[in-house]
């Protein structure tokens, strides 16, 4: 399975309209419950967990522009499918919710995959995370974290 960049915000689109072309594409995507500043709504609204990047079986077709493969060392980057897989099921059942503070964590998923940090805090839907050996905090969706 192939990764691709897009713009983040045609990613859902782009996969939906690759899927209705018959491709065989995975775009890993998560339900997000947001308050409207201006109304005492909720609105409820499926976004993707990994903005910007599709991932296909197979080979891209000519006529979608402005996606291209992700090449890394002078290779494409390869994913399995189960990877994407567990990954969606993870944030749709919401498991990783739960990072303590101070919480010792790996990336299980993402361009930061491997890494090893240490839970900071919690900021909306996302956490702080102080990754070892580097300098500063990154935010990570807590979906993408296991526990060590």
């Amino acid at each position: 399975m192939m990764t691709f960049r897009c713009s983040p915000a045609l990613t859902l689109t782009l996969g939906r309209q690759l899927a209705e072309a018959g491709l065989d594409v995975i775009t890993p995507t998560t339900m997000e419950r947001r308050r409207s500043p201006r109304r005492r709504k909720v609105v409820v609204r499926e976004v993707a967990l990994l903005p910007s990047f599709l991932f296909l079986e197979g080979e891209l077709p000519p006529w979608a522009r402005g996606v291209r493969p992700m090449v890394v060392n002078g290779g494409h980057v390869q994913v399995a499918r189960g990877e994407l897989l567990a990954l969606q099921d993870r944030a749709r059942e919401g498991r990783a919710w739960d990072v303590p503070q101070g919480q010792r964590v790996v990336v299980a998923y993402g361009p930061l995959r491997g890494r090893v940090g240490r839970a900071m805090d919690r900021l909306g839907g996302v956490v702080l995370l102080e990754l070892d050996g580097a300098p500063g905090v990154v935010k990570v969706s807590p979906s993408l974290l296991l526990p060590i």
